[in-house]
């Protein structure tokens, strides 16, 4: 009995330590940091790199959306709402800096009760599988709103930096408000209206065959599958694509037919709509891309009209009469 009654003492102890810790280290900044994110090495603040603070800014807003597409960098850089404008479809674009489909899944719990996309298309990005999520969050942590999604997602992790700063954030967000915070002109970056970042440059990469081996997770492929059943749950149809790729960046993927093949039969089975574009559209490296992993304004657009000619073509999109843009 005194033992454990030391025990309790001890864990008391220990949690008040740690959160007075936290308080402290969150309650002070250096150069728009807490001491929390530059001991914890988490570098990002509000209106950094990605637009995120815009494009969730502008989320709040967003209702009945035509489209919504869902993934990391390679959605926000890769679905510009401009073109499926142009058949009168209003998309909105919620990609994030390192989105895995962990954190997705947490973002499409948390928003799509609000939202009701007509139709959500899930970016895969096979390369950032092999991601735990933390950077993911670390983005999401400064610059959207504090949620209980927002906690599930840091839990989430395993990371245990994640909830230390989960619950930073709390702290600084009362100190410093988030709508204190204006994002900031990123260059060779244009954030366009429907959380799309255009890139203003064409190709600034050297082909690299170094590029290191990808391991996929397979918590993040369970996560592929729960975003599936999350979109059944609220009865909206769910395409995954995989965008097209570039030879160099397949070669890092030793077992990239594996993946898509087990991604694929996992869509099949819930009667999901399946796209890998490394079957059949192949774009310049040199051309379409802004480097190994991204597509520039070019390859975006040749990209975007053969996915919704696909989408078209599925029915997963009717066509609609020319006229004024759906409800944004």
């Amino acid at each position: 009995m005194r033992n454990t009654c030391r025990l309790v003492f001890l864990i008391i102890g220990f949690a008040i330590f740690y959160f007075t810790v936290v308080f402290i280290l969150s309650s002070i900044q250096f150069k728009g940091l807490t001491l929390l994110q530059i001991l914890t090495a988490d570098k990002i603040g509000p209106g950094g790199w990605g637009h995120s603070l815009l494009r969730f800014r502008e989320l709040q807003n967003i209702k009945n959306v035509d489209i919504l597409f869902v993934g990391s960098s390679k959605a926000y850089r890769g679905y510009d709402p401009r073109v499926f404008q142009t058949k009168n479809y209003a998309a909105f674009n919620m990609g994030s800096t390192s989105q895995t489909p962990m954190n997705t899944y947490f973002l499409l719990k948390q928003y799509l009760p609000k939202i009701k996309p007509k139709v959500i298309v899930f970016d895969l990005d096979i390369t950032d599988m092999a991601m735990d999520g933390y950077e993911g969050i670390l983005d999401l942590l400064a610059n959207i709103p504090i949620s209980w999604e927002l906690l599930e997602m840091s839990v989430a992790t395993g990371n245990p930096h994640a909830v230390t700063n989960f619950l930073g954030k709390l702290i600084r967000d009362q100190k410093w408000p988030l709508a204190s915070f204006d994002q900031q002109n990123m260059k060779n970056d244009k954030y366009i209206s429907g959380g799309y970042v255009e890139t203003t440059i064409d190709s600034e990469w050297v082909a690299d065959d170094n590029i290191a081996k990808i391991k996929i997770l397979n918590n993040q492929l369970d996560y592929c599958s729960k975003i599936l059943e999350l979109a059944k749950t609220f009865n909206i149809p769910i395409v995954e694509v995989i965008q097209p790729m570039n030879d160099i960046l397949l070669r890092s993927i030793p077992n990239y037919k594996t993946i898509a093949d087990h991604l694929k039969n996992s869509a099949m089975k819930r009667s999901v709509i399946f796209i890998d574009f490394n079957n059949t559209m192949h774009l310049d490296p040199f051309v379409d891309y802004m480097d190994e992993f991204h597509l520039n304004q070019k390859g975006v657009l040749k990209y975007n009209t053969v996915l919704l000619d696909r989408l078209m073509a599925n029915k997963v999109l009717l066509p609609r009469a020319v006229g004024p843009i759906g409800t944004h």
